[in-house]
């Protein structure tokens, strides 16, 4: 019964942390999509600023223009792309923090049992001493009659 009841808590912890882990995916998701959508958007804004100017300005200024608008979109997508390492840092520690926790919950586990198997042990040395006692005290009524 307690190890049903040990189990059950088991499963739901991991339901829980299954949960949070999908949630947590889905929110590293949404936020790689949005650096992407910004990034896109300020190099689409920064080039449609300047289209009405492409008339007036001369091609170096026109390709200082674009430069500038690749560099900024450029910089968006590094700042993404360390948004992303910096994720993955912070998924690798909460995996090696969640393989220490099932570590734990198995060494928890392992001396739970090496308790149990212990007391088990103990008990069948104590019943064999008590038929040993016995026996021996039977032997020496029997000698005695």
């Amino acid at each position: 019964m307690r190890s049903a009841k040990r189990a059950a808590r088991v499963r739901e912890v991991q339901e829980r942390l299954l949960q949070v882990r999908v949630s947590e995916l889905e929110e590293a998701a949404r936020r790689r999509e949005a650096v992407h959508q910004a990034r896109d958007a300020w190099s689409g804004r920064l080039m449609e600023a300047a289209a009405p100017r492409q008339a007036s300005i001369s091609s170096a200024e026109w390709t200082l223009w674009q430069h500038w608008a690749a560099f900024v979109a450029g910089r968006v997508a590094e700042l993404g792309n360390q948004l992303d390492a910096a994720e993955r840092k912070v998924e690798q520690c909460r995996e090696a923090t969640l393989d220490q926790w099932k570590w734990a919950k198995t060494w928890g586990m392992l001396e739970e049992r090496a308790a149990e198997e212990e007391r088990h042990c103990r008990e069948r040395r104590e019943e064999k001493d008590r038929e040993e006692a016995f026996l021996l005290r039977l032997a020496g009524e029997r000698g005695e009659g």
